[in-house]
């Protein structure tokens, strides 16, 4: 998938968040080439009274999102530091079905332990596997999206 659509969810996350949460979101600055060993946690830093929001976004034309995305290592050591009032999660938009969700990091944890390799659309349908479904409505190409 190219750069762009995933740039151009970020955004549309970032601007949803505003108008629907209205509360702080923050983008971190993106270092797509790791370069010297920087690389950020999540694309969103987010707030909304009591929780401190860490997330991930991430855009999928396949069926399945893998549990070894490259922030996974970093989300889980601030997940293992058991701090309160932190939600950990990623967000991700299943181009092909027009889905968007939300999967925290307990659930990519549990999938791990589990010996499963990825999240699967069909795992929408179980309760077995955290997730919330975020409210949206495709418009042409990307999503609208009501985080409430």
């Amino acid at each position: 998938m190219s750069v762009d659509r995933a740039k151009k969810f970020e955004k549309i996350i970032l601007s949803c968040w505003e108008e629907t949460v209205g509360t702080w979101i923050y983008r971190l600055y993106d270092v797509m080439n790791g370069n010297k060993g920087v690389r950020n946690i999540s694309d969103f830093l987010a707030y909304k009274m009591p929780i401190m929001y860490v997330i991930e976004a991430k855009s999928i034309q396949k069926n399945t999102f893998p549990c070894n995305f490259r922030q996974y290592e970093d989300m889980k050591e601030l997940y293992d530091k058991h701090i309160q009032g932190i939600e950990i999660g990623v967000i991700v938009w299943f181009i092909d079905h027009q889905k968007v969700v939300y999967i925290p990091i307990e659930t990519f944890i549990k999938l791990v332990e589990d010996g499963k390799k990825s999240f699967n659309i069909k795992m929408l349908e179980s309760n077995e596997y955290d997730h919330i479904v975020i409210d949206s409505a495709i418009q042409r190409v990307y999503p609208l999206l009501d985080f409430k």
